[in-house]
């Protein structure tokens, strides 16, 4: 198959699903090595890995980005050619179901314990009542934000694109100075990205433009790009601060667009009606919301037992084994499914 070749809208909606769970597992590799970026959970790597560090920076600036892009795509799906989402309301309740009862569920019983335990009581209020900084339920926050703001300007942006994306960039001008209350800050920024993925599905961008774009000029511009913000965002003076500033947004762009071109690419040759991604896109919501307190056990089991490149796949291995069937056992009734969102 010729990776270039056009990929239908039916096959490039069937196909997020899968990029989805695809995403999830990334996320949950990325904080599998995160320990080696400094300063990410209650433990310091024995040894250092300048190899790993890099690889975690890089995932990082794509991952969640790419994931919020498909949501804005799946979204003009459902509201503008499936006929859903027309009232404010019962959609706002529906998400809230699906995001604010898992945060306060899954902070309540296994991220503010774990949290307690390794760091105490102390920023509780802080990071999850009020929170600022939730550990990985963050994500829950920042869609719920995402889903409620666009809404309101979608019919707007359906109609008038160009006009939806200036006040969309707006948005994330005005995030990057909002408070951090409940993630506000991140949703408003993180609208840009819904809004792409919204635009794609609209005019057909995947087989208009994007498709027709090699993907190793993707890899070269996202990993030269990469690059460049490493190499000179040590600096201090205000210019280059504003450029990284600048260059950062343009880098997440392209990797949540590359990302979603690969991927779309990817499962389109090699992943078709797969049983096991079809598996994992069932439970990766539910894997996302309890992996990351279960890397931080075991990298205080195996931390300087064991190689850095080791410790990651075991970071890996485990919290992927574990959260998959705590997911599959809260799959189980209906009250823990609404507990942790599921459908």
């Amino acid at each position: 198959m010729n990776l270039m070749e056009k990929i239908d809208k039916i096959k490039e909606l069937r196909n997020c699903n899968a990029i989805k769970a695809i995403l999830m597992c990334i996320v949950v590799l990325y904080h599998s090595m995160a320990v080696y970026m400094g300063n990410w959970g209650p433990y310091e790597p024995a040894k250092n890995s300048t190899f790993l560090m890099y690889i975690a920076k890089w995932f990082n600036t794509f991952h969640i980005y790419g994931f919020t892009l498909i949501s804005g795509y799946i979204f003009y799906y459902i509201k503008y050619e499936g006929g859903g989402y027309k009232k404010y309301f019962p959609f706002i309740g529906k998400k809230a179901k699906r995001l604010i009862v898992p945060y306060i569920f899954i902070a309540a019983v296994w991220v503010i314990p774990v949290y307690a335990y390794f760091y105490g009581i102390e920023d509780i209020v802080n990071k999850f009542v009020l929170g600022t900084s939730p550990n990985q339920l963050w994500f829950l926050l920042m869609l719920f934000w995402v889903f409620a703001i666009f809404w309101l300007i979608s019919d707007l942006t359906d109609r008038k694109p160009i006009l939806g994306g200036i006040i969309v960039c707006g948005l994330y001008c005005l995030g990057v100075v909002a408070p951090s209350f409940y993630c506000l800050n991140s949703g408003l920024q993180y609208i840009l990205f819904f809004y792409i993925g919204f635009m794609i599905r609209k005019l057909d961008l995947g087989n208009k433009i994007l498709y027709k774009i090699p993907s190793l000029v993707y890899l070269l511009i996202d990993i030269l790009l990469f690059i460049g913000i490493e190499l000179i965002g040590s600096h201090e003076e205000l210019i280059i601060k504003i450029v990284v500033l600048g260059l950062s947004v343009v880098l997440h762009i392209i990797g949540a667009v590359g990302a979603f071109v690969l991927l779309q690419r990817f499962v389109n040759r090699f992943l078709q009606e797969n049983k096991v991604v079809g598996f994992f896109s069932k439970h990766s919501m539910v894997i996302y919301l309890v992996h990351q307190q279960l890397i931080y056990f075991s990298i205080g089991w195996f931390n300087g037992v064991v190689p850095p490149v080791v410790l990651v796949l075991i970071n890996f291995i485990f919290s992927l084994t574990v959260s998959t069937i705590f997911s599959i056992l809260m799959s189980k009734t209906k009250v823990t499914r609404f507990l942790v969102g599921s459908k």
